[in-house]
């Protein structure tokens, strides 16, 4: 499955 984390504004990192 996909995850989404967000860390801080505007940065995302995408786990698949």
């Amino acid at each position: 499955s996909q995850n989404t984390q967000h860390f801080g504004p505007g940065t995302w990192l995408t786990v698949l």
